[in-house]
Parts: structure tokens; C-alpha cells; sequence
């Protein structure tokens, strides 16, 4: 399976959506590759030194095979907040994509452009911040999010990124595991 983390908007919570997703995966024993897209290549440093066995690639610095791969595991994509020949093709790709928001009408904008690249909506599956909830434009956004079928359960308004922090939280490993069984259901 590939899941594809992507939201034309920076600070929507792609990385964090995408690491702590790969550690709840890998728990249940799963082989898992992520790939990072985003020149910045936070994903790749807070996997490079993990104990769950998560291998981690650097788009344009590591060897990835993606056809060998994914018959033997979950990939994840970590991509930028721009639009490129990579992210469109890692979201065609993909059997599930998640779209990360966040409170601001930019990230929702984000999300419009995802899903007019994407053209499936089916595969698509909103994720919005705890945060959404509470803030000024959260009716407005809540009121647009109703036109979709795939919205997950609120991310958690302080995900951790750090492995330890992972290990320390129930209730973050909840969360991501519920997603997981959201996305591969």
C-alpha cells in the first residue's frame, strides 16, 4: 500500500502526520518505507535513528524502489508544500491519500488543489488538526469538509514527531492506530 501525506500548504502537519503514522504501523510488525519529498527532509532525520526498523529515503539521495517495496510493506510519502513532478506523481501513485488541515483557510486551499490534481476523490482522506475545531474560521471549515466521505478523526493537537514521545503516549498510538485501521479498511 501506498500512502501518500500531502497538502500544498506548509505547517499543515504532513511530516508529523506522516512519522507518527509510520511508527503506529510499524508496531503492529508491518515492514515500513518513507519516503521524503520535502527538501527541508525533517522525516528523514527524526527516522534515521529509529527502533521500529522504519527505513527512511531522501528523494534524489537515496536508492528507493518502490515497485519491489511495496509488495512487502507500507509506503509513506512525505511530500512538500508545492506542487511538483514528484508530489503528482506520488499522489497518482497512491492508494490513499491524506490530506493534512489545519485552521487556516490557506490549508484548506491546499486541500482544494490536492484534490483537483488527484481527480479521485475516493482515495482521498481529510485529517483535520484538533485545532480545527476551536478556532474562528473552524465553521467555515467544518461546513466545507461535510462534502467529503473520507474524513478521519481529528489529529491530535499535540503530535509528536520524536519517537520517545510516541512511545510515551498512549493516547498518540491510539490515535494513529485508528487511523491506520481507517486507511487500510
Amino acid at each position: 500500500m501506498i500512502i501518500t501525506v500531502s497538502n500544498f500548504k506548509g505547517g499543515s502537519a504532513k511530516t508529523t502526520t506522516a512519522v507518527n503514522l509510520a511508527f503506529a504501523i510499524a508496531q503492529q510488525e508491518i515492514e515500513v518505507h518513507v519516503l521524503d519529498l520535502d527538501p527541508q527532509q525533517n522525516a528523514f532525520h527524526f527516522l534515521k535513528k529509529n527502533e521500529f526498523g522504519i527505513n527512511v529515503y531522501r528523494f534524489q539521495e537515496d536508492e528507493f524502489d518502490a515497485d519491489s517495496i511495496n509488495s512487502t510493506g507500507v509506503i509513506i510519502v512525505d511530500t512538500p508544500p508545492s506542487v511538483s513532478r514528484e508530489t503528482e506523481f506520488w499522489i497518482s501513485k497512491a492508494d490513499r491519500v491524506i490530506i493534512p488541515i489545519n485552521e487556516s483557510l490557506n490549508a484548506y486551499r491546499g486541500l482544494n488543489a490536492v484534490l483537483e490534481l488527484m481527480g479521485d476523490r475516493d482515495k482521498a482522506y481529510i485529517l483535520p488538526s484538533g485545532f480545527v475545531k476551536r478556532s474562528l474560521t473552524a465553521g467555515v471549515i467544518h461546513d466545507l469538509l461535510t462534502d467529503f466521505d473520507n474524513v478521519l478523526d481529528d489529529l491530535p493537537n499535540r503530535a509528536a514527531v520524536k519517537q520517545a514521545e510516541f512511545t510515551k503516549s498512549p493516547s498518540l498510538q491510539k490515535e494513529f492506530n485508528k487511523i491506520w485501521q481507517e486507511l487500510k479498511d
